[in-house]
Formats: structure tokens, C-alpha cells, sequence
């Protein structure tokens, strides 16, 4: 009979396997500190999208926090797909890892070619000829990247 891989043994054999490997994480978003401009990072650039900057009339556009809340399902089912992957010793740690990172880069990039809301000032419009949000040269939506580490 399968084994229901959200079941407490699935983890439990994860958790035994894992338990030799030293800690590893997975870091997704703008890991770069490139120059967006003068005196502005593009990490600094994604944190004012991200959040937004209502001091300088810049609303919030997230990107990665609404990615991951609305991807949330798929992330988890992935996690699931990927932990199975690795008590069958078809995939090893930092694998894993990979693919959840190259998954989640794919999703937020996706994001951010949707258009997220709210629409762009006319002048805005008028300055860049588009009226896709976030995306100007490229720079931000291939900026987005993830990193296998040991934490």
C-alpha cells in the first residue's frame, strides 16, 4: 500500500535522514547588491516595491510576499514532491533545494509580468511608453535569483 506522503512516518523518515546533513536553506528574491540607479541598490529598488514608499508616492507592489502567500498550496506541494524525492534518494539536499528555488524564481517572475496593481500615473506611463508595473529595462525581473546556503 503507498505510503501518504503528508503522513507523520514520510516525515519522520525525512527528519532521520536529514539529521547527519549539515543545515541548508534556500534564499529567493533580489540577492545582488547592483546598482539600480545612483545610490540605490537593486535590493533597495525590490524593498520599495515590495513594500512600498509612501513618502515618495511609490505604492506598495509585492511581488515575493504575494507569490509565496498565493502560491502557498503549490509550494507546499512541491515541499512534499521534493521530500519524497529525497527519502527515495532520488534527489539529495541541495537538489532539492534547487528546484524549490528555481520554482519560486519562475512564480515571482511571473508575478511581476502580471501587472500587479494598482496602475501606473499617467506620467509614469508617458515616461516608460508601457503600462506594465515594475518592469522598465529588465533589471528588476532579472534580478530575482535564489542561493542554496549553509545557515
Amino acid at each position: 500500500m503507498a505510503q501518504n506522503v503528508g503522513s507523520d512516518a514520510v516525515w519522520r523518515k525525512l527528519r532521520e535522514k536529514l539529521a547527519g546533513l549539515p543545515h541548508r536553506e534556500v534564499r529567493i528574491g533580489v540577492l545582488t547588491s547592483e546598482d539600480a540607479g545612483p545610490g540605490l541598490s537593486l535590493a533597495e529598488l525590490a524593498a520599495i516595491h515590495e513594500f512600498g514608499a509612501p513618502s515618495a508616492n511609490i505604492p506598495e507592489r509585492s511581488f515575493i510576499r504575494s507569490t509565496l502567500r498565493d502560491e502557498r498550496d503549490k509550494i507546499e506541494a512541491l515541499c512534499l514532491r521534493l521530500a519524497r524525492g529525497i527519502i527515495a534518494d532520488r534527489l539529495d539536499l541541495d537538489a532539492a533545494l534547487g528546484l524549490l528555488g528555481t520554482w519560486a524564481v519562475a512564480a515571482i517572475q511571473a508575478k511581476i509580468r502580471s501587472n500587479i496593481p494598482p496602475e501606473l500615473a499617467q506620467a509614469t506611463v508617458d515616461r516608460k511608453h508601457s503600462t506594465l508595473a515594475l518592469v522598465d529595462t529588465g533589471q528588476l525581473i532579472n534580478s530575482i535569483t535564489y542561493e542554496v546556503v549553509s545557515a
